[in-house]
């Protein structure tokens, strides 16, 4: 099924029947990879949930100026759905074909650093993919949250969801339970990045706030070499504006 297809079956809310159609999740992803000739440092951005490549153009013209290479992601926002197993099926296919990409990228044009980008929804699969992974060097995460079924479950933008689970009689503890292994929170025991920067903000009712707080109190248990900022202001939406619009602030915090 080609992703023009899945994308109008999304955008028309019909979930369902993109995953009763067990679409391959090589199909779920739309994907841009921007080589600068010569660059040694790859970006992986991982976007957040209905984010589209688009969205991409000042970043992508800001690290292509500056000498680095950029692979780009683009998920249907049925990625998370009212059925959790097709949630969790989703996120660990992709997962590994994510991994499948920087290895090879890695192989092909001896990128001596990759580091990884998490936007929002992004963070799950970013935290998935450093833990343990010799192979990624840095990570940035823009208002993320500790768990995917809790930021979910109290996130705004994602009641309509939480409706759906309920009436299935699903509560929140039985989800956590179910996406265990996608919780960030289970996925940062064993980083090996050299440096990992967090954007949180104070007002983000989508991903609420404590969500971030706690994923940040595990990632600091664990003594990693660790840079957070925290707006006061912004909100969930205009932080990951702002990322887009200004990715150097966020990208080379010090």
């Amino acid at each position: 099924m080609k992703w023009d297809k899945i994308f109008f079956y999304v955008k028309n809310g019909r979930q369902e029947q993109v995953f009763s159609k067990r679409v391959d999740a090589k199909n779920l992803i739309n994907k841009r990879f921007n080589y600068k000739k010569d660059s040694k440092e790859l970006f992986i951005l991982i976007p957040p949930w209905g984010g589209t490549i688009k969205l991409n153009f000042f970043l992508r013209k800001y690290l292509l100026k500056n000498g680095y290479s950029l692979l780009e992601y683009e998920f249907p926002e049925a990625i998370l759905s009212s059925n959790w197993k097709f949630t969790l099926s989703h996120f660990n296919k992709i997962n590994n074909l994510i991994i499948e990409d920087i290895k090879k990228f890695k192989k092909k044009y001896k990128f001596e650093k990759i580091n990884i980008v998490g936007i929002s929804l992004g963070g799950v699969i970013s935290c998935k993919i450093a833990n343990n992974n010799l192979i990624i060097n840095k990570m940035c995460l823009i208002v993320p949250g500790h768990c995917l079924a809790e930021s979910m479950w109290k996130g705004i933008s994602t009641q309509n969801l939480k409706r759906n689970y309920q009436s299935q009689g699903i509560t929140l503890k039985e989800l956590k339970t179910y996406w265990k292994s996608l919780a960030p929170e289970n996925n940062v025991s064993k980083l090996k990045v050299k440096k990992i920067n967090i954007f949180l903000s104070k007002n983000d009712i989508v991903i609420p706030y404590y969500c971030g707080k706690i994923l940040l109190t595990k990632m600091k248990s664990f003594h990693y070499n660790l840079l957070c900022q925290v707006n006061n202001s912004l909100g969930h939406y205009l932080t990951i504006f702002s990322f887009y619009l200004n990715p150097k602030k966020f990208l080379f915090h010090k």
